[in-house]
């Protein structure tokens, strides 16, 4: 089922679970999904290590401020529009709340089990968490930070995205196989979609009408048509992928590679492999703003910064200890 970050034997350092549960049965958490604001300066980047986040201006590449959160930070979703960051926290069964104007956390919302994944509504009104032990997503007001529903689905569910237009959400269920697509005024389930071994990041590109799943186990992407239901082309990527994100224009697809310490990027057009290249120790979270790719490695602490249309890694930003961001990462305070 996999293990908290890398194998002692790679001969770097190895951080020992902090709850050995959950991470013996949960692989290192990885997105991403990932897709990036509009005019976001800022990332927010989850240090399972070091049990905070690294707030990074992006105009300067740069840590400005880090902020204190829960126990083993993984999931992350930022929103723009309200001002606040979203992290999950597996270890202490919560969600830490960020006000991104301050920089500091303003509430911890318990919600069970071990949160893992997060997206917000587009209007921030509803907060989407998925519960990897209870096989669930829990609904929580954005306003009040109250549950307000909890949603069976498959199991140990990670990846969550919301539509464009906040009437969907969609889950990726690792153990089983499959994505589920939920209306969110019914919380009634509207599709299941079988595609790769252990499924575990989603990229969502509502305007093309696609998903894009990101398969641990068989090393590949699963592109999925939204208006159809069901998995069109598999594209094989490098070992272990972890997190997506797609560019601006949709054209291109950067996978984080986490035991291949690469990204792959995917030609969204044609659905073939453009190339595999290069990355820092174990990457894991990704997101893109402009003609730059953010690449979270886990193992190196830090986060490399790549160009989008050569591919090249131009600087690297360091971070807290045993980086993940796993989630929309990318904001604008």
């Amino acid at each position: 089922m996999g293990r908290l970050g890398p194998p002692p034997s790679r001969g770097r350092k190895f951080l020992r679970p902090l709850s050995t549960l959950l991470w013996r049965l949960l692989p290192p958490l990885l997105f991403s999904f990932a897709t990036v604001a509009q005019a976001a300066p800022f990332a927010y980047i989850t240090n399972q290590g070091s049990n905070n986040v690294s707030v990074i201006d992006l105009a300067v590449e740069r840590v400005v401020a880090t902020v204190p959160v829960g126990r083993s930070p993984a999931g992350i979703a930022v929103h723009s529009l309200t001002r606040r960051a979203y992290v999950t926290n597996p270890d202490s069964k919560d969600v830490s709340v960020i006000d991104m104007t301050s920089n500091k956390t303003m509430a911890r919302l318990p919600v069970g089990g071990g949160p893992v994944g997060i997206a917000v509504a587009p209007d921030g009104g509803k907060i989407y968490v998925a519960d990897w032990f209870n096989s669930r997503v829990v609904v929580i007001d954005g306003g009040k930070h109250q549950i307000l529903a909890s949603v069976r689905v498959g199991k140990a569910p990670a990846g969550i995205a919301a539509s464009t237009d906040g009437k969907r959400i969609y889950v990726a269920n690792r153990d089983s196989n499959n994505i589920q697509v939920i209306d969110t005024a019914s919380y009634q389930t509207l599709a299941t979609i079988t595609v790769g071994d252990h499924p575990f990041a989603i990229a969502l590109d509502d305007k093309a009408g696609r998903a894009y799943i990101v398969n641990v186990q068989s090393n590949d992407v699963s592109v999925v048509d939204l208006k159809q239901n069901k998995r069109i082309a598999t594209v094989a990527v490098g070992n272990t992928p972890y997190c997506a994100a797609l560019t601006p224009a949709g054209d291109k697809l950067f996978v984080t590679n986490q035991h291949g310490d690469s990204v792959s990027i995917i030609d969204t057009q044609s659905n073939k492999l453009i190339e595999t290249v290069p990355a820092g120790g174990y990457p894991e979270g990704i997101a893109i703003h402009g003609k730059r790719a953010y690449v979270v490695n886990w193992m190196d602490d830090n986060v490399s910064v790549m160009d989008t249309d050569n591919h090249k890694i131009l600087t690297t930003i360091a971070t807290g200890k045993n980086s993940r961001g796993f989630g929309q990462f990318i904001g604008a305070p």
